[in-house]
């Protein structure tokens, strides 16, 4: 007889219209719907389905449900116990080449904001919590202004801002989009604050002369980690700032990038901790919202000056 297989279907990205709908698709085996819009898509990212094969050569095909049309990339994982089982890969279509693809995150399009060159000749260092609390009280806040556009912002975003040089590097300060808007668009940890609060969301626009928006890949987890992570970051509300930048493991305290880190760290399992710090190890105990950047989890979705 022929094969039941297990099919293991995951939403690496995708991109949303400008009426905010992210990408739905349906998934068919020949003639059937094994997948409607409703069960697969970028809030619902993992779906197993176990099938039987009904003829000797199967046609899996998606169809995408955005209007304008739009892009999707899947994964699939095959599950089946016959060796002899084989799949033709001629016919498909490739994305444009403006899509991303998992193995090009790091590089897309990062290396086209800051080359790599630049990047790493950037002077970084370590301070104390003297030096911490005395830049605080010498730029409490930036003073420049830009136009990065947040029409496309999602739940779980991470805000990188930039406005003259820093211990840390390049980018200056970070934050979390919640998505409600208004006064409670984001959350962040500032020392000119006193920890951890909501931030309105011009802020981002009236304090640096640079912003950019940058999504996390939460393979192999679900993408409904990007919300969790927000949670968190929501829950560590009227914590204190974090002066010790060399100690990001507490959770008693918070500067901004640790904060953003925390939350994608702490609530993924301990199995498959999501680590958008570019040092991913135990032994590193600080994370700078440039090593957030060069993270090969997180891509910009949006900048500007």
């Amino acid at each position: 007889g022929l094969p039941e297989i297990v099919l293991i279907f995951r939403v690496l990205n995708g991109d949303s219209t400008n009426s905010g709908y992210l990408t739905h698709v349906s998934v068919y085996l020949n003639d059937e719907e094994i997948l409607s819009e409703n069960e697969l898509n970028q809030s619902n990212g993992l779906v197993e389905k176990s099938v039987t094969l009904t003829q000797e050569e199967n046609i899996l095909w998606v169809k995408l449900w955005d209007d304008p049309p739009g892009w999707i990339t899947i994964s699939f994982l095959i599950e089946v116990a016959d060796r002899n089982f084989t799949i033709p890969g001629d016919n498909y279509e490739l994305p444009p080449d403006t899509v991303p693809v998992p193995e090009e995150y790091w590089k897309f399009p990062k290396e086209n904001d800051i080359p790599f060159s630049e990047f790493k000749a950037i002077p970084r260092y370590i301070p104390t919590e003297k030096e911490v609390r005395e830049y605080f009280e010498q730029y409490p806040t930036g003073e420049g202004t830009n136009s990065c556009p947040f029409n496309n912002n999602q739940r779980g975003d991470i805000l990188l801002t930039h406005d003259g040089w820093i211990w840390c590097g390049w980018h200056r300060h970070s934050g979390i989009w919640t998505g409600y808007g208004g006064a409670r668009g984001t959350v962040h940890s500032h020392g000119d604050d006193g920890g951890v609060c909501y931030k309105i969301v011009d802020y981002w626009w009236n304090s640096y002369d640079f912003c950019r928006v940058m999504r996390v890949i939460t393979w192999p987890i679900s993408t409904n980690l990007r919300s969790s992570a927000t949670d968190y970051c929501e829950e560590q509300i009227g914590k204190p700032y974090n002066y010790n930048w060399l100690w990001k493991w507490t959770q008693s305290s918070f500067y901004c990038s640790q904060l953003n880190w925390a939350g994608y760290y702490w609530k993924s399992p301990w199995y498959c901790r999501i680590d958008i710090d570019i040092c991913c190890h135990l032994g590193d105990c600080h994370v700078s919202p440039d090593e957030i950047f060069a993270n090969w989890r997180t891509y910009t979705i949006a900048s500007g000056w």
